[in-house]
Parts: C-alpha cells; sequence; structure tokens
C-alpha cells in the first residue's frame, strides 16, 4: 500500500529527512498550506462498483469461467483501452483456488522476463531436475532461450492446478511473452487457465501468435449499449453520455460521476480532481507515475518528507488517484505521467535510477531519462544487458547497449561497450553486428583485438554467415584466427574461389587447422581413408568450430557408425551444458548421417523436435534461414522414403527455402534433396535444373568426393526422366569412377544403381546390389533390391524398408512381390514397423530405462505428450508394460 509503505519508515523522519533533490514540485498556497478537497469535485470512474462495471458482460463472464472450471485453456480479453478488462480480470481472480498474477508496465517492459518474475514471486525454484533451468529467469548467470522456457514450464507444471492471469499483456517485455507463446502450445498437457487482458491496438506478433492458438478463446468485450448507459446515467442524461463516451465503460463512469452538465474527458477530470487536492499529492502522484508504484521511492521522487507524503497518499487514496501500490487505472497512470514536463519527467527518471535496486530495473529509468548521464549511465545500461544475456534475451540486451552508446564515453568505456553490443547484435541480426564490430577495432589496444575477432567470427559462421565470420577472422593476427578463418573459407563457394581453390587453402593452412586439413583431403584426394584417418587424430583438439568440419570428413569417407556416435557424444555434452545451438547443429548433422544409415524414423523425429523449438520460442524461421538448410534437407529427405511428398513441400514452404540459395555449403546439401522432391513430384526438368546447379556448385568447390553428396546420381535420374540419356549416363559413369577412386561404397552403388536404372543392363544391376549389400548403407541397398525384382529379393527389400521406416520403398516392394503372385503380408497395423517416428523414439528411450519425466525433459514436451506416445506404442506393440518395451523394439534398423 502506498501509505503504508511510507508509514513504516515515519518514525525514522525525525532523524534522517528524504532528499529532495533540489527539485519542488508541490505547488502550495500563499501560506504554504495546500487546498484540500472540494465537497464538490466529481468522483473519478475507478469508484464506481464493480458489478456497475460489468454490465453486458455475461458472455463474457462465462467464458472467463468455464475456462477455469474446464481442462488447460487459454483466454485472451482483447479490445481498446477502459472497455472493461481489467474489471473482468479483478472479478476472475476472485473465482480461482490458486492464481499467479502480473500487470504488463510500459516503463518494465524492457526488463527481461519482468513478468515472470511478477508472477513467480515467492515460488522457489528446485535445484535439480527440468525446472531448475528456469532460475536463469530470476538471475544473472543463467542459460540460453529454450532451456529458461523449458524450465519455467517444468516450473509451471509442479505447481498443479493454477490459473495465471496477467493485465496489460501488451506492455510485457518480450521474453515474458515468448515464455507465454510458449505454454499455450502446451497448455491443454497442464490443469492451467492462462488469462490474459491486452489492447487490441498494440498486439505484437507473440500476442497474435497467441490470439490464433487452438487453445485460445479470444474475448472482444463490446461497447455498451444505450440502454446499459441509461441504466448508470439515468434517462435524461443517457444520450449525451453514450455519444460523448463511445459506449466505453471507463469514461461511461467518469462522465457519470462528473457533476457537471456538460461532459468533460477524463483526463480533464482527473486534472481537476488533482487541483482540487492539497499540492503535496501533484507531487506525489507523478512520483508514483514515474517510479511504478507507491511507497519511498515515490516520495523521495516527489521531494517530500515521510510525514507529507503519507498524507498525500492517503488523501490520493481517498480521491481513488490511488489504489493499493499504484493508480486505480492505467489510464490515470498515463494521464499523470503525460502531464509531466519532459525536462522534469527526465530528471526524475535520472534520480530514480539512483534510488532503485537490480539492473534492469536501474536500466528502465535510464533509457527513460534521455541521452547526458555518461559513464555512470552506460554502466547501467551494460549491467541490465548482461543480466538480459544470461537469461536469454539478446534483444532485450541490444536495446539496452544501443543506448548506452549513445552517451558520450572515453574509448575504455566504448570499447568493451561496443564489443557487447556486437555480441548481442549478432544473436539476433546475424552481419548485424558487424559495424559495432568494426568500430570496436578501430579503437580497441592491440592487446584486446583478437579476442574480439574470434568472437564475434564465431558468432557469425555458427549462424551461417561465413563471408561475415571470414572478414572478422582475417582481422586476427594470431594462429587461433588464422586457423577459424581456414575453417570457415572451406564453407563458402566465395571464399574458396577467393583462396585460390581448396588446394591453395590447404597449402596455408596453419598448424593448429588440421581438421580443416583432413576435410579438404577427404574431398579432394582419394583414397578418402587417408583423409578421414588424419579427421580422427584431428579431432582431439580440434577448436569446436572444426569438430563439425572432421565429423563431415569422416561422414564423406563413408565412416557413418563412428560419424554417428561423435556427434551424439557432441549433442550430449551440448545439452547437459546447455549450449543449444550447438545441440541443434550436432542434431542436424547427425541425422543427414542417419538417413544415409537408413535410420530414417530417428533422422525424421530428431528434426521434428529441433523445428518444434524454433517454433516454440515464437521466432521467424527467417532468422535461422542460413542455419535451416542443415535440417531441412535431411528433412526432406527422409519425408520422401516415408512417402510423405507434400509434407516435405510444405517444410520447404514455410521455412522460406523454396528459391534464393546461397553459395554456401549447406544450401548445396538442400539442392540435391530439392531435386529429388521435384522428381517425386513429377517435375523432372526442374529437378535437372536443380541438379545440375548442385553438380555446379560442388565441381567450383573442388569437391570431387561423392561420398560429401551423391549428385550425379541425382542428375543422372533427373536427366533419363526428362530424356537426356547421354547426359544421364555419363553422370553416372563420373560417380561410379570417382567413388571407386575415393572408397567410398555407398555412392559407388548408388552411381552403378542409376546406371543400372537407365541402361537396364543386369550385370551392372547385380554389382550394383553386391556393392551396396557390402557398405552400411541399408536403405540404399533395399532400393537395389527393389530393382533386382526377383521374389526373395523383394521380400529381403520389403523387410529392410520396414526395418528403416521407408513407407514409400515398403509400398513399391510389397506390390511387386504382388505383381510375382506372392502373398506378403499387409503393411504393418500394429508391430514395431507400425510406429510413429515420434513414438518409436519415445518407445526406444523408455525401453532404455528412462522415466516419462526424463523423456520428456530430454525432447523438451510434456509429460502427458509422452504418456500418449507410449500408449499409441503399447497398443502398436500389443503388450500392457514398459518391462516388455525391449523384446518388443529388438528389431533394430541398422
Amino acid at each position: 500500500m502506498v501509505a503504508a509503505d511510507v508509514r513504516d519508515e515515519q518514525r525514522r523522519a525525525e532523524r534522517e529527512p528524504v532528499r529532495r533533490d533540489d527539485r519542488d514540485d508541490v505547488r502550495c498556497d500563499d501560506d504554504g498550506v495546500g487546498a484540500h478537497p472540494s465537497q464538490h469535485a466529481p468522483e473519478l470512474p475507478w469508484r464506481t462498483p464493480l458489478t456497475f462495471a460489468l454490465l453486458e458482460r455475461e458472455d463474457e463472464r462465462a467464458a472467463l469461467a468455464a475456462t477455469l472450471s474446464g481442462p488447460g485453456g487459454c483466454v485472451l480479453v482483447s479490445g481498446p483501452a477502459g472497455i472493461g478488462k481489467t474489471a473482468l480480470l479483478e472479478e476472475t481472480r476472485g473465482l480461482a483456488p490458486r492464481v499467479l498474477t502480473a500487470r504488463g508496465s510500459e516503463l518494465e517492459r524492457s526488463f527481461a522476463f519482468g513478468g515472470v518474475q511478477q508472477l513467480f514471486a515467492g515460488v522457489r525454484v528446485p535445484d535439480e531436475g527440468a525446472a531448475a533451468h528456469a532460475a536463469a529467469a530470476f538471475s544473472v548467470g543463467g542459460e540460453p532461450d529454450h532451456a529458461v522456457l523449458h524450465g519455467l514450464y517444468w516450473l509451471t507444471a509442479g505447481l498443479g492446478p493454477l490459473a495465471i492471469v496477467v493485465d496489460d499483456a501488451h506492455w510485457l517485455d518480450r521474453p515474458t511473452l515468448r515464455w507465454l507463446a510458449y505454454m499455450v502450445n502446451r497448455i491443454a498437457d497442464l490443469p492451467l487457465a492462462l488469462i490474459l487482458a491486452a489492447r487490441n491496438d498494440e498486439r505484437d506478433e507473440l500476442l497474435s501468435r497467441i490470439a490464433l492458438h487452438a487453445s485460445t478463446r479470444v474475448i472482444e468485450p463490446k461497447p455498451l449499449s444505450p440502454a446499459a448507459v441509461a441504466t448508470l446515467a439515468g434517462p435524461d442524461r443517457a444520450d449525451a453520455i453514450h455519444e460523448a463516451s463511445g459506449g466505453i465503460p471507463f469514461y461511461v463512469h467518469a462522465l457519470v460521476a462528473s457533476a457537471d452538465e456538460v461532459p468533460r474527458p477524463v483526463i480533464e477530470s482527473i486534472a481537476l480532481r488533482l487541483d482540487a487536492l492539497p499540492p503535496a499529492c501533484l507531487a506525489l502522484a507523478r512520483g508514483v507515475a514515474v517510479a511504478g508504484s507507491g511507497g519511498t521511492i515515490a516520495a523521495r521522487l516527489a521531494g517530500l518528507d515521510v510525514r507529507t507524503a503519507v498524507e498525500a497518499a492517503e488523501a490520493l487514496g481517498r480521491a481513488d488517484i490511488l489504489n493499493g501500490d499504484g493508480f486505480a487505472h492505467p489510464l490515470v497512470q498515463q494521464a499523470v505521467y503525460a502531464a509531466i514536463p519532459a525536462a522534469q519527467r527526465g530528471e526524475m527518471h535520472a534520480f530514480a535510477a539512483q534510488l532503485v535496486n537490480g539492473p534492469e530495473r536501474v536500466a528502465a529509468h535510464v533509457l527513460a531519462s534521455g541521452p547526458g548521464g555518461g559513464v555512470k549511465a552506460a554502466r547501467a545500461l551494460r549491467a541490465a544487458a548482461a543480466a538480459a544475456w544470461a537469461r536469454g534475451a539478446p534483444d532485450t540486451a541490444v536495446s539496452y547497449l544501443r543506448r548506452a552508446s549513445e552517451e558520450q564515453l572515453p574509448r575504455a568505456e566504448l570499447v568493451p561497450l561496443l564489443r557487447e553490443l556486437a555480441r548481442a547484435l549478432v544473436a539476433t541480426d546475424g552481419p548485424g553486428g558487424l559495424p559495432a564490430l568494426r568500430e570496436a577495432l578501430a579503437l580497441a589496444p592491440a592487446g584486446e583485438r583478437e579476442a574480439i575477432v574470434l568472437e564475434l567470427g564465431r558468432a557469425l559462421m555458427v549462424q551461417g554467415y561465413f563471408t561475415d565470420a571470414a572478414e572478422a577472422f582475417a582481422r586476427g593476427a594470431g594462429e587461433e584466427a588464422r586457423t577459424e578463418l581456414a575453417t570457415v573459407s572451406v564453407l563458402d563457394l566465395a571464399l574458396v574461389r577467393r583462396a585460390g581453390g581448396l588446394d591453395a587453402l590447404a597449402a596455408q593452412l596453419p598448424a593448429g587447422a588440421s581438421a580443416v586439413g583432413a576435410w579438404i583431403e577427404v574431398a579432394r584426394r582419394p583414397p578418402a581413408e587417408t583423409g578421414a584417418d588424419h579427421a580422427e587424430l584431428a579431432l582431439p583438439d580440434a577448436k569446436p568450430s572444426s569438430v563439425a568440419g572432421a565429423l563431415v570428413a569422416l561422414m564423406a569417407a563413408g565412416r557413418l557408425e563412428r560419424a554417428d556416435a561423435a556427434w551424439t557424444a557432441v549433442a550430449d555434452r551440448a545439452r547437459a551444458g546447455g549450449e543449444l545451438e550447438v545441440l541443434r547443429l550436432a542434431i542436424a548433422l547427425r541425422a543427414i548421417v542417419r538417413v544415409r544409415q537408413g535410420r530414417v524414423v530417428e533422422a525424421e523425429a530428431d528434426l521434428r523436435v529441433l523445428l518444434g523449438w524454433v517454433g516454440e520460442l515464437a521466432l521467424p524461421f527467417g532468422d535461422y534461414r542460413m542455419a535451416l538448410p542443415w535440417v531441412i534437407s535431411p528433412l526432406v529427405d527422409a519425408l520422401l522414403e516415408r512417402g510423405h511428398v507434400d509434407e516435405a513441400q510444405q517444410w520447404v514452404n514455410v521455412t522460406g527455402l523454396d528459391g534464393d540459395w546461397p553459395e554456401v555449403f549447406g544450401f548445396t546439401f538442400l539442392l540435391d534433396s530439392l531435386a529429388r522432391l521435384r522428381l517425386a513430384q513429377g517435375r523432372a526438368p526442374e529437378a535437372l535444373n536443380l541438379a545440375r546447379e548442385c553438380g555446379r556448385r560442388q565441381r567450383a568447390w573442388g569437391i570431387r568426393n561423392p561420398g560429401f553428396l551423391a549428385w550425379d546420381s541425382t542428375l543422372a535420374a533427373a536427366a533419363f526422366a526428362t530424356g537426356r540419356v547421354e547426359e544421364a549416363l555419363d553422370a553416372a559413369d563420373e560417380q561410379i569412377d570417382l567413388a571407386a577412386a575415393f572408397g567410398v561404397p555407398r555412392e559407388h552403388g548408388m552411381g552403378l544403381l542409376a546406371k543400372a536404372r537407365i541402361t537396364g543392363d543386369a550385370e551392372t544391376l547385380r554389382a550394383a546390389v553386391e556393392t551396396l549389400a557390402a557398405s552400411p548403407a541399408r536403405l540404399e541397398y533395399a532400393h537395389a533390391l527393389v530393382e533386382l525384382g526377383d521374389r526373395e529379393s523383394l521380400r529381403q527389400a520389403l523387410e529392410l524398408a520396414e526395418r528403416c521406416g521407408a513407407t514409400a520403398l515398403g509400398s513399391r516392394a510389397r506390390d511387386a512381390l504382388v505383381a510375382t503372385g506372392a502373398k506378403p503380408r499387409r503393411a504393418a497395423l500394429t508391430g514395431a514397423a507400425a510406429l510413429t517416428a515420434t513414438q518409436e523414439r519415445v518407445a526406444r528411450l523408455a525401453a532404455g530405462g528412462q522415466s516419462n519425466r526424463e523423456i520428456a525433459e530430454r525432447l523438451f514436451v510434456t509429460e502427458k505428450t509422452i504418456e500418449g506416445h507410449l500408449g499409441a506404442a503399447y497398443r502398436k506393440l500389443g503388450i500392457a508394460s514398459r518391462t516388455q518395451l525391449a523384446q518388443a523394439l529388438q528389431t533394430d534398423p541398422t
């Protein structure tokens, strides 16, 4: 309470007077005594009983009550200011047995997870388990975004039946809104009612995402009818008040309460009411408007001693301008705040920054005070940015650091600030961090420059901005920077050309770039085994950014099992350490390996989890465009094998990867996948163009080993489908020769199979079958067996296809068997082969001994989701308990 908070200090008033900071916002009469409220001053609208405020709201109240009593659901009360959203929420709070509440604030919307902190004030965060990740939202030193959101989910889930009520959600900080969007995706699995109120003219993309979700019901209260206004105002004034107010309840009550014959705007009512109070009341009201709440800080901003502040707070409470620890209505605060002269408002915020605790609360006032605070202001903003960054809110950190950079700062302060700004910008805008980097480098002393270029270059490289990363690394002078420059240079065609080709790059490699050297060796110089051995030797000492190159080299050399195990180890370490960018990369590149192994179901499940994370973070796919090919390419491959051609195209469309493909390494993989997608769609001419472009890039890169990408066999299929037999044969022969030279049996067999399909030659087909039988590529082997066509080969192909989850190939093998007169079993409706990708993944984790909660925490989903997948798996497997899972899942796709 405003008065109570101040009164607690009253006993110390005589010996510890409150600082006035040389400002006098109190207007007094000539005798120094403020005027007292007039008995005839107009009453204000928020004094009206709640039942009046809820006229014509029966449907809205029923919807809110139903949400509280039903399964998990969300209601968004949307409308203009004054329509009665707060009144509906106040009534709802009284109906729920347990409620967490928060209110958005213009002042604190830059405070990362400020809304979350309001909601969970007093809730203990556990030290272990998934909910422990939520601690980062409440303190500095936390983990990246998705882990925090997942931790907050588990924290909420552990509280039991609950209502979360948030008013003025349009003013919430972005990380809190992102968490709410995350919760709405999972709310059906929780005994949770999420009740939000927001203005309909200030709804951003995150609120829009919440509003459009299937679990959300949007309530839009209408203006009061003339009849309702007449109930409040009486028949004589009803028409005039309805016309002046537009039926907005807040204005209706203000005008009904007005003693004047002619209605006045609400702002004038507030000003008149304040003018009728003692002068100290205006000063305190302004202090509360700036502080965001009452108490001693508001009193100090007002320049009032404790006794005067107590009296003013009580008078404002009697006048219904203040209510509890703040204003009676947001519109009142806005009116008081807007009436403060700009210069005075800035001074008050600057003073408030000296009084409040917490880096982001300090920063909120620094932001509002305007430039001119110098080093002290910049340091406060940097501290707030560090807190926001630790909570997984780099966009909030950017806003703090941009504002800090507007201060006049000495070089020693400006360089670290620019470095932090560049880091935050890279996290949110990729190359957008380069201007700040260039400025920091120009100003930094020599001893700091190397660290700057390494940090920024690595951040750019992880996001796929290779040319920009190279520009950063090129500014370094040490071996580490040169090693990173070599690493990134092999991933961008423009950089390869600039260096004079891969061989020229290899000749220039520093000693620390042995992993890069192994990558180039596997790409250029047969046999691939030699380069793969060098990649194995380089792995223990490889820099984090070079590990990917070494593991891709192992994959390209045909060491699929080793590459899979190594990527799994990288993913496990990243998961344990909260390194989500590394985790995403590891899972995506492991999926490419698993598709090649024939583990299509597992690859698809992993990739769906990755894409789900991006969706749950409410981030546009465009933010990840440079990294998405590593996800979408293997997903398209997996979906084609599963027979989901339309869905594969949908993912290409929704991620914006259906055109404009930069000449970077991941997009070359995507082109090959898109070419095969076009073939499956019957669009052979488009497939041919895509395959040709893929081949052009691979040749320009100087990558000769088809173990990186078997684009020649794709080109052969596309050329043959368009009647270009000679081009098709040339492509197949090239892959056969190169694969034989490099010693990669999977790609050798694929080349032979492509040629056999073109020529119909039985010897070539048998050679393809024999070559693939000796390779780790079970799926390609099954394709070759189908082409062989005899009954036993078809039976074997059907079994392999079902083990791999290759539904499309399985259907083809089954149809071919029927044509031979055989009677193969129907497509599995039960058993392991009938499990979806996600069901099989969950079942295998459960069979390995993990509990439902452990699986949910590992996959970042809910326990109810896991229960659903396991229930479906039990039915299809014909089992009744967890102990039977291992035996039922004995079939292994590898």
